[in-house]
């Protein structure tokens, strides 16, 4: 069999093997290169989408910080959106109290999720991973595009 004859057309106008062979390899090359186009943009994409997320808990962990010491974190990210149970929202009115004219309690929610959202996007990256949220250190991470943490590609903030 010489080359020629791989490539040359069969008797019903069709291509040889080689054409073909060659035909799925231009086609596979072809789709890799646009999805290496498309991926920086992206990892961009989620990027934008995870820090947006950041800077909108840091914002509902300051209104809930205003309504506690300046030195309260919630326990976890769910108590921005829904008590846990606790006592309700009250004015302290005990004139000997340290807390005197402040508000004590659940003031929530401090943290608005629209309807378009899931009870619990707002927790969650642009990659789909749930935020890490450290309460005593006031650390919130995202394990980036890998979602994996503890490596290079993780964002983390401190509020």
């Amino acid at each position: 069999m010489t080359l020629h004859y791989l490539f040359k057309k069969t008797s019903r106008d069709g291509f040889g093997v080689l054409g073909v062979i060659l035909g799925v390899l231009l086609v596979a090359l072809a789709v890799v290169g646009i999805i290496q186009l498309v991926n920086p943009a992206i990892m961009t994409r989620n990027g934008r989408i995870t820090i947006n997320r950041m800077e909108t808990i840091k914002s509902a962990v300051a209104k809930y910080k205003a309504n506690h010491s300046a030195t309260t974190y919630p326990t976890s990210l769910d108590y921005l959106v829904s008590t846990d149970g606790g006592a309700a929202c009250a004015l302290d009115n005990t004139t000997s109290s340290t807390t005197y004219k402040t508000l004590q309690g659940w003031c929530g929610p401090y943290l608005d999720v629209t309807f378009s959202e899931s009870a619990t996007e707002f927790k969650t990256d642009g990659w789909g991973t749930v935020f890490s949220w450290t309460s005593g250190t006031a650390i919130l991470k995202s394990c980036g595009s890998n979602r994996t943490c503890g490596d290079s590609d993780d964002i983390s903030y401190t509020l």
